[in-house]
């Protein structure tokens, strides 16, 4: 008993010094320990990201158009989730169509068409509308949930035919 306990300042000396950075006693410290990495960013399992986006650099699109006429704008919906998607897609004016539903496949995006037809007859100026890609909860859920990503549409009606 009495060579342990005689060992023992030596042995808590070398656990408080490695603890501490240091190796042996004796040897420089080599500095704090390295920080644990923080853990990862993970999604809720009910909601698989996805985003609705222009297909350009911007936040969102604009359509140019004289009364009477239509034009398309791009639009990119990305599925991050590890299998397809089915998405239901609506817009917030009646002069913005896009098609009703879109599969996505696993890790991926897909591009989209949204037409603008601007009524004749409507006066130059400008105008805001949304597109909206929608993703159901999970099934059997108590509560619905509805996840949704929008786009701002602006119209900017151009004077010119079609009045």
């Amino acid at each position: 008993m009495r060579a342990v306990a005689a060992g023992a300042p030596a042995l808590a000396a070398v656990v408080l010094a490695t603890a501490c950075g240091g190796g042996a006693p004796g040897e420089p410290a080599a500095g704090p320990p390295a920080a644990a990495p923080p853990p990862a960013a993970v999604p809720p399992a009910r909601s698989a990201p996805f985003a609705l986006v222009p297909d350009a650099a911007s936040e969102r699109v604009v359509a140019r158009a004289a009364a009477g006429t239509r034009v398309g704008v791009r639009l990119r919906l990305a599925n991050a989730s590890d299998a397809p998607r089915a998405f239901a897609l609506a817009a917030t004016s009646p002069w913005i169509a896009v098609p009703a539903r879109v599969r996505v496949p696993a890790r991926s995006s897909v591009p989209l068409t949204a037409v603008v037809a601007v009524p004749a007859g409507t006066a130059p100026g400008a105008h805001r509308a949304e597109v909206l890609a929608r993703a159901g909860g999970r099934p059997g859920a108590r509560v619905p949930v509805r996840y949704e990503s929008s786009v701002p549409v602006g119209v900017r009606v151009l004077p010119g035919a079609g009045r």
